[in-house]
């Protein structure tokens, strides 16, 4: 009889182990995606109804709208500032309405921007809410007067030039590369890439397929995106 107690008492706690084990994996797995959670700060409510999905939040039904406008309505209260924002009702066009909002947000003392978006997905029929929270990002000016000319190096090490003189690309060039993001990387150290002489100043570039564009000069390094009019202005293939 004390055997059968024994294996009675051993089988809860192994049923008891694995049942905590499981919950702990499971809410491991329900923030895993995600670069801050509502939850972990008072300053940030939760719209009523929102349940956590790894990467973002959901709730049954078409509810985008109302989730957006708690935010606009609340988040002031707790200190924060809107600096963007965007809608899908900005477009005239009702078809659209689905694909959401989205708003950025700063408070003093808060490390970065907090980014919102909603919108509501079609197949699931839920309203789908993501909070990020990302890096302040900083463009420095590097180039302030607009030359007559400049030449675009695909490759620094061969001589070819492709000059432009167009004074509208120049100034496009020069737009992308002035509000590209400083970063603090170093310049990388490779023998592929492409040069912009602007006669008395030089930007190099490096560009892999689907990845960042990085720019350095001797006033410092910027990634941006692969802007496909960049691109073409380089004269470089997507």
């Amino acid at each position: 009889m004390k055997k059968r107690n024994w294996l009675y008492l051993c089988l809860v706690v192994l049923l008891f182990t694995a049942g905590w084990y499981g919950y702990q994996t499971a809410t491991d797995d329900t923030y895993e995606g995600m670069s801050i959670i509502p939850e972990e700060h008072k300053d940030i409510p939760l719209y009523p109804g929102l349940e956590p999905t790894r990467s973002d939040y959901v709730m049954e039904g078409d509810s985008w709208q109302e989730v957006f406008s708690f935010y606009e309505k609340n988040l002031p209260k707790y200190g924060w500032k809107l600096n963007l924002k965007g809608s899908a009702l900005d477009d005239k066009d009702p078809e659209n309405d689905w694909s959401g909002a989205y708003s950025e947000w700063t408070k003093e003392g808060f490390d970065g921007v907090l980014w919102i978006s909603a919108s509501y997905n079609q197949g699931d029929k839920q309203t789908e809410v993501m909070f990020d929270q990302t890096p302040i990002l900083h463009s420095s000016t590097w180039i302030e007067h607009t030359p007559e000319s400049l030449c675009i190096h695909a490759d620094a090490l061969r001589s070819h030039c492709e000059k432009i003189t167009d004074p509208d690309e120049i100034k496009a060039i020069i737009h992308f590369i002035n509000n590209a993001y400083d970063s603090k990387e170093k310049a990388p150290a490779q023998v592929d890439e492409g040069r912009i002489d602007f006669g008395t100043f030089d930007v190099y570039f490096l560009y892999k397929k689907d990845a960042e564009i990085i720019l350095w000069s001797d006033k410092g390094t910027k990634t941006m995106k692969p802007e496909p009019e960049f691109l073409a202005l380089l004269k470089i293939s997507s």
